[in-house]
């Protein structure tokens, strides 16, 4: 990776690439901040960040800010946290995490698995076998291709799908849309 230039930013090492990359790394002092219970090893700042995972699984967390986060190769585990997040996990079997806010959440290739949280948020799993958890607020839930789950839990959820044996369920609200394309659907008081 060329770099243009190393910037100490807090207790972080943030080294911007000639495309105006992120790659933020955790410091000793950062070595407790965790994602689904594990130990992170790529956090972002306060800031609004541009995290870009390794070609290996990776374990990240954008903390504040609204962040976009690229997961890249292996089985990542990315955690938005707060603010409007764009989190993106690419190949591998992923778990993304989009934590408070109305966040963009795109699975990619592999079978991964999504949780909205709290906001309005869209998600698709993409390609692969996903499960797709929207949590608390009015979200948007899209399994893509492959057998899904799709679940929309608390709020007023849109459940959709593209092909494949899927399950949608779309939680206790009391508007909750789903595409009658899903084979098996509960808690959908309206079709599309």
């Amino acid at each position: 990776m060329s770099t243009a230039g190393r910037i100490a930013a807090r207790t972080s090492l943030v080294a911007v690439t000639a495309a105006a990359i992120l790659q933020v790394t955790a410091t000793a002092s950062q070595a407790a901040t965790t994602c689904n219970g594990l130990t992170a090893t790529i956090v972002g700042t306060a800031g609004n960040d541009f995290i870009q995972g390794t070609a290996g699984a990776d374990v990240i967390v954008a903390l504040g800010g609204d962040d976009t986060v690229l997961g890249q190769g292996g089985a990542d585990t990315i955690c938005g946290n707060d603010g409007n997040d764009r989190l993106i996990g690419e190949s591998g079997n992923d778990v993304i995490d989009g934590g408070i806010g109305n966040d963009t959440i795109d699975g990619g290739h592999d079978d991964d698995t999504l949780y909205g949280q709290a906001g309005a948020d869209t998600m698709s799993g993409n390609y692969g076998n996903d499960y797709v958890y929207g949590l608390d607020g009015d979200d948007e839930l899209d399994g893509g291709y492959g057998n899904d789950g799709l679940y929309g839990m608390a709020g007023n959820d849109r459940l959709d799908d593209i092909s494949g044996t899927d399950v949608g369920d779309g939680g206790p609200g009391v508007a909750d849309y789903c595409r009658a394309l899903i084979e098996t659907r509960f808690n959908c008081e309206f079709l599309f």
